[in-house]
């Protein structure tokens, strides 16, 4: 675009004031705590009796870092247990609404290439889940791998994390078009950098915040009964899965979930030239119909201060604002580069 000179406004030259491309990955804590600060660690976890005594919670359970009574509290993660099996017992909710096969049909067709009809590790295909959903705003673009774990207070308790930190990993083969995942594994957390055992748990989508942990495998190892035995009582299972979390931080064992974004960067060289920007275009510098300067000193030696630099598009919409730390002064004597810096 050439560069084109008014009382106002002043376009930029793309090859001279523009860089752009730098992009970077961010990686932050994915938790809130109990005052509404950032952190990694989910270091309290309460539920809401109001949605406890829902319907809802039969397919899922919020999860909050803080009582809900508080005006720091917000969802960070859900809770929903899964079977691949309609239960056919006697009980007219279960039998009509079947939360558990519906949630676990529902993250088959999310999370699962078409006609693939279960979650499947190496040790075999898991029927009954566990399903940890992240909010979105507190994994942004994804869980950072390798340095998360998910501590669960049992007769065994375990901390599951993943295996991307293997030489070799072995990945899951049912993952097309999600973006990353890895197997979960119960393991150490040393470091910020996960350590994996050979006992498989489950699987992590990265890109889309959810973990699906293998119910059976809960049960049998650490004894946290998430449905591991086919009970019907779907929303008992969340609970489950829930107390075994709540549990593990009263222990002070705290789970660490990171998110990671990437982040792009572009600077604008604004360039305000000696003999641009010196005067004012507010009316308060005018007076008279014929719109004569206000104050004498402005005739010959006019000054300014800059305070903002505000970035426009061809139709002079205001796109971005960038303020400055202390005014700066423009005058026919001075020039000023302004650098700003856009990150999205």
């Amino acid at each position: 675009m050439a560069k084109i000179y008014d009382s106002i406004y002043t376009y930029f030259d793309i090859d001279e004031d523009i860089v752009e491309g730098n992009r970077k990955l961010v990686v932050d804590g994915a938790f809130l705590d109990s005052d509404g600060a950032e952190t990694g660690s989910l270091t309290s976890a309460f539920t809401s009796s109001t949605q406890a005594a829902l319907s809802s919670s039969n397919y899922y359970l919020h999860v909050y870092q803080a009582e809900t009574s508080s005006a720091a509290a917000e969802v960070q993660f859900d809770i929903a247990f899964g079977t691949s099996s309609a239960y056919s017992g006697g009980t007219t909710y279960w039998t009509t609404y079947d939360p558990a096969y519906a949630t676990y049909n529902q993250y088959v067709s999310t999370l699962l290439p078409e006609n693939t009809s279960s979650f499947a590790l190496p040790s075999g295909s898991t029927n009954n889940i566990t399903i940890i959903n992240f909010k979105r705003e507190r994994t942004k673009e994804g869980i950072n791998p390798g340095t998360w774990c998910l501590c669960l207070s049992g007769s065994s308790g375990i901390t599951l994390v993943d295996n991307s930190k293997d030489t070799s990993p072995t990945l899951p083969t049912t993952n097309f078009g999600i973006g990353t995942s890895y197997y979960v594994y119960s393991g150490s957390f040393t470091n910020n950098v996960a350590t994996a055992s050979a006992y498989q748990y489950g699987i992590v989508y990265n890109d889309m915040g959810i973990i699906v942990l293998d119910n059976n495998a809960l049960y049998t190892s650490a004894s946290i009964d998430a449905g591991g035995l086919g009970s019907p009582h779907y929303s008992q299972s969340n609970h489950e899965v829930f107390r075994a979390i709540s549990a593990s931080i009263s222990e002070a064992t705290y789970s660490v979930i990171r998110n990671q974004e990437e982040v792009s960067s572009t600077h604008y060289f604004v360039r305000a030239k000696n003999k641009r920007y010196n005067f004012s275009n507010n009316p308060t510098w005018q007076t008279g119909s014929y719109g004569v300067l206000k104050y004498s000193e402005m005739y010959n030696d006019p000054k300014t201060y800059i305070t903002s630099v505000g970035l426009y598009d061809d139709s002079n919409n205001l796109l971005a604002i960038a303020k400055l730390n202390r005014p700066v002064l423009k005058s026919f004597e001075r020039e000023v580069l302004i650098k700003v810096k856009i990150d999205y």
